[in-house]
């Protein structure tokens, strides 16, 4: 039974942009602009959050253009534990999907985005956060193979969050509550939804959920 609401943090990326920081993917600023990264981090915190994401949502070697992520991530990790120093706050560390298709659909291979999940988990792991959010995830597939990286890596809590782009007549013929059986049995430690849909569908996918599962969501 869950104690308590954790209250994680808003968006880093818009917060970064109104702060003058307009270069893509946001993710960069954790290495060009860490001061404005850790100001966005503290924000949150004094607004009472019980969580901070590491600013490492778009840091993989896909969305990166071959690019190390490695140092990305370190500094990343870095900075989020600077703005949580003396504070109860946690420090999850932001994992999002390779930002293309991987096969059958696209040419990515399983192996190729293992890897890549491999090196930002180990990443993150080494940073010293306390879990990982696992967010915005359309693809289960590709979902599961993160959660299989982080777990080989680490046994710190996982989140996993899946993206539906699905209309409302898949929905509503119960593929959340298949998703949700599905995600449940990789052993996670919390469920969720996330992006695309308002907050009148994110509603109707939480209760789908809770019907499907006791995991926190």
């Amino acid at each position: 039974m869950v104690a308590r609401v954790l209250l994680l943090d808003g968006a880093n990326g818009t917060r970064l942009e109104e702060l003058g920081y307009a270069h893509h993917p946001y993710d960069r600023a954790c290495l060009d602009a860490p001061d404005l990264v850790e100001q966005v981090h503290r924000e949150y915190v004094l607004a009472g959050a019980d969580a901070i994401e590491t600013n490492t949502f778009s840091a993989n070697c896909f969305r990166l253009d071959g690019d190390n992520p490695v140092p990305l991530i370190s500094a990343a990790a870095a900075v989020a534990r600077r703005a949580v120093a003396g504070s109860e706050c946690y420090v999850l560390g932001a994992i999002g999907p390779c930002g293309k298709p991987i096969e059958p659909v696209g040419s990515i291979t399983r192996e190729a985005a293992k890897a890549n999940f491999l090196d930002v988990a180990r990443a993150l792991q080494e940073g010293g956060v306390d879990g990982f959010l696992l967010e915005t995830f359309i693809d289960l597939c590709e979902l599961e193979l993160a959660v299989e990286a982080v777990r080989e890596v680490s046994d710190k809590p996982v989140f996993a969050a899946k993206a539906y782009i699905e209309d409302g007549e898949l929905l509503a013929e119960g593929f959340p509550a298949r998703c949700t059986e599905r995600m449940a049995s990789w052993g996670v430690d919390a469920l969720g939804a996330n992006c695309v849909v308002g907050p009148q569908r994110m509603l109707d996918l939480v209760r789908s959920m809770g019907e499907e599962t006791e995991l926190p969501i």
